[in-house]
């Protein structure tokens, strides 16, 4: 297949995009830099913890609590046990990467701590691989109702005009690139679905919709999206119904898939804590009966006012 520009101008904007990503990678010279930065010490942890220090209990952080105060976060429980406050999805996709990062940390004498330069060079090639799969997928979706001219300025501009090219670059150990992917691929799975009743494109969904939850729970609430497309592109409710009782015995499939993925943050709570669900934002909550509506608005006015006067 000939991918010119002329021919394929979508396929070229994804190049387009990689290029930017590697010119902004070295100019900036953020492979020295640490990106395990903000919330990814925490969706990190299990990787150095599990595969470096064989210790999910995080007790080896007393034998050195200085060294770890910055890389790793965790609430401090009942009896003095330690839990990781984020899911461990992010850990599970980029686990290859780390092994690889762990192989080069070996064999170039660098720190094999989980955290040294070859590890976070590895993670973010890693994420730019899964990048570059969810935007094939994403391109493959929207030539199904748009030119590829369109494609292609909806691609760069979803890359390079959204934070999406922060967090696959500077903060590009987050889990922001990863969970775009797997919606990419896995909308383009559920419509072939639709369309065909394909078990493998729902296989396909379902396993990458439960790894967007794995690595963030409330991805859960994108179900509606599918649900209200389902029945848009299907018509209406009634025909809808009839489609998913005509494929019952895979989405029972579905269904088991996705909860065999979920579980692992289950088996993790119960080994954490001993309990199966634990509540890891138990100091971070939604106050609905004290809405702060002027402070937002004085917050956006001043930004506004800011950006206009520099």
């Amino acid at each position: 297949m000939n991918f010119s520009f002329k021919k394929s101008p979508s396929f070229f904007a994804i190049i387009i995009v990689f290029i930017v990503l590697v010119f902004a990678s070295f100019k900036f010279n953020l492979w020295k830099q640490n990106r395990i930065i903000v919330d990814a010490p925490s969706y990190y942890t299990y990787l150095p913890a599990l595969f470096i220090h064989h210790d999910l209990s995080l007790n080896f952080i007393d034998q050195n609590p200085a060294y770890y105060k910055d890389k790793i976060w965790y609430y401090k429980i009942e009896n003095d046990k330690k839990l990781i406050k984020h899911p461990l999805g992010f850990s599970l996709m980029v686990s290859p990467f780390f092994a690889v990062g762990h192989l080069i940390a070996k064999l170039t004498n660098a720190p094999p701590d989980g955290y040294s330069w070859p590890y976070q060079n590895a993670i973010t090639i890693g994420v730019w691989i899964y990048l570059f799969i969810g935007l094939w997928y994403l391109r493959k979706h929207l030539l199904n109702h748009f030119s590829e001219k369109m494609v292609a300025v909806t691609t760069i501009s979803i890359v390079l005009a959204t934070n999406l090219f922060w967090y696959s670059s500077f903060e590009s150990i987050m889990p922001h690139a990863l969970s775009f992917s797997l919606f990419c691929i896995a909308n383009y799975s559920f419509f072939q679905w639709l369309n065909t009743s394909s078990k493998k494109q729902l296989f396909i969904f379902a396993i990458c919709f439960a790894l967007s939850v794995l690595i963030r729970p409330l991805a859960v609430s994108v179900l509606l999206y599918f649900i209200i497309a389902a029945i848009s592109f299907k018509n209406g409710i009634k025909p809808f119904l009839l489609f998913l009782k005509s494929n019952l015995t895979p989405l029972l499939l579905f269904f088991f898939d996705s909860f065999l993925i979920g579980s692992l943050q289950f088996v993790y709570w119960k080994y954490a804590t001993g309990k199966w669900m634990y509540d890891v934002y138990m100091d971070e909550h939604f106050i609905f009966n004290s809405p702060q509506i002027l402070p937002f608005y004085l917050v956006f006015v001043k930004a506004f006012l800011f950006t206009r006067l520099y």
